[in-house]
């Protein structure tokens, strides 16, 4: 845990750097997408696990084991493999945690969760898209934000028609 919290901190210069990209940050950045996908998917397969099986969806266990999964990711030092599937398990469990807040919402309005999926899913298809295809910093702050604008204006758009 030590290691974590004395790690050197980025400095305001490296962050406002609107230099290219090099290619090993791009990897990175590859792989912190593709973790993140991988459990946003977990995380709906969780809800859906969930609806089907209730006990998953008690507040004690979620909490536990989302306790115990965090603290093992952060303080084992474990294979990248094995921290993939502890990140997994995350999104399942947080997944089924949301089912009593997706039950409770698709009750007051049965089109919330599908829009928040479709405005959700544009935001981060959006992001994900420009960080894995630009080559150019600048395009990481301005290609991201302009990109998913125009992806929730058009989910908008076909949700209000």
């Amino acid at each position: 845990m030590m290691d974590f919290m004395n790690r050197a901190q980025p400095s305001m210069e490296k962050i406002f750097t609107m230099s290219h990209l090099r290619s090993d940050t791009r990897q990175h950045l590859k792989k912190v997408y593709s973790a993140l996908t991988l459990t946003l998917l977990a995380a709906a397969g969780g809800s859906i696990l969930a609806h089907m099986i209730p006990i998953l969806a008690n507040v004690w266990i979620n909490m536990l084991g989302s306790m115990f999964l965090i603290y093992n990711i952060a303080t084992n030092k474990t294979s990248q493999k094995e921290r993939l599937v502890k990140l997994i398990a995350f999104g399942v469990l947080t997944g089924a945690g949301l089912r009593p807040l997706l039950e409770f919402s698709t009750r007051i309005n049965p089109a919330l969760v599908p829009t928040a999926l479709s405005l959700t899913a544009s935001v981060f298809v959006a992001f994900s898209l420009c960080a894995l295809m630009t080559q150019q910093r600048s395009m990481l702050y301005l290609g991201s934000m302009l990109s998913s604008c125009l992806l929730s204006m058009g989910c908008y758009v076909a949700y209000d028609s």
